[in-house]
């Protein structure tokens, strides 16, 4: 049994939740993601992006590995397909913002790094996850810019960045 409340946000920012409640859930084998992915962060602000795979007799996810970006990674989002994991990330010395793109092993859930594209101008940094279409062929990125790449009127502001990705080999344009 597995306890929750849902949180939703209206297009206002006003947030409301739903009466606590449980619901009994059994997991079978079948079509759900195989591994999980989250990150940590070191006393200098680089990021080590974690993977483990789901025990379902213990219904646990277990570590496997992981990998050292060395660099500030903000937001971190698996592709529907389940073959990329994207990061928008920079460096440690807050340079250069990017997505990163890596593949995902469907053997053991490893990392191994493929492309990136890099962000024009003066982005900031973004803490809302990288979202995709239904069908995996667009991805969204929201952040903050403090140049003129999103604002009519000067300061920060906020942006949306849209790539198309490739289902190919998960690049994006």
């Amino acid at each position: 049994t597995h306890n929750y409340t849902i949180w939703a946000r209206d297009a206002a920012g006003n947030v409301a939740s739903s009466i606590p409640g449980s619901l009994t859930v059994d997991i079978t084998e079948g079509d759900f993601p195989r591994f999980a992915y989250w990150r940590t962060m070191d006393a200098n602000g680089a990021v080590t992006i974690h993977w483990g795979h789901y025990n379902l007799q213990t219904l646990e996810i277990v570590a496997d590995g992981s990998k050292d970006t060395n660099q500030r990674v903000n937001t971190i989002a698996v592709h529907p397909s389940g073959k990329y994991l994207y990061a928008y990330q920079a460096t440690l010395s807050g340079e250069g913002p990017y997505v990163a793109v890596y593949g995902i092993s469907q053997i053991d859930g490893s990392l191994s790094t493929l492309s990136s594209v890099d962000l024009p101008g003066q982005f900031g940094y973004s803490y809302e996850p990288i979202r995709f279409s239904g069908d995996g062929r667009n991805a969204y990125l929201g952040f903050g810019s403090e140049g003129p790449e999103c604002s009519t009127s000067g300061g920060t502001s906020s942006c949306l960045a849209h790539y198309k990705v490739s289902l190919a080999d998960g690049s994006l344009s």
